[in-house]
């Protein structure tokens, strides 16, 4: 991925991200039969597949509401005298779903 294309990358992520969007982004990589036949046993905790070399393929946004806990939850912290705060992204958001955890 050239700097272009980072670029392009970043201003798409914080622009969902800011509208409080859930991104993900998608990449793809044709791996040697030989070395992964059918039924290889991935692991992730052992990142025993390529994890380089990938190739990207976009992203994609979805929204993700608040659990029905967040407003209570938020309060009880804040009656405890703990400060609330959220991501950079989210919090700049114009339609946040979170409003209650904005105020103070």
């Amino acid at each position: 991925m050239d700097d272009e294309w980072k670029n392009r990358f970043e201003s798409a992520y914080m622009e969902l991200g800011g509208l409080g969007e859930r991104v993900l982004g998608f990449c793809d990589f044709m791996l040697p039969e030989a070395e992964f036949p059918k039924g290889f046993a991935f692991d992730a905790d052992e990142e025993n597949f390529p994890l380089t070399g990938l190739r990207f393929l976009g992203l994609m946004s979805m929204i993700d509401p608040p659990r029905a806990a967040v407003p209570d939850a938020v309060s009880k912290c804040r009656s405890a005298g703990i400060k609330v705060w959220l991501s950079e992204i989210f919090s700049s958001s114009d339609s946040n779903p979170c409003g209650l955890l904005l105020t103070s």
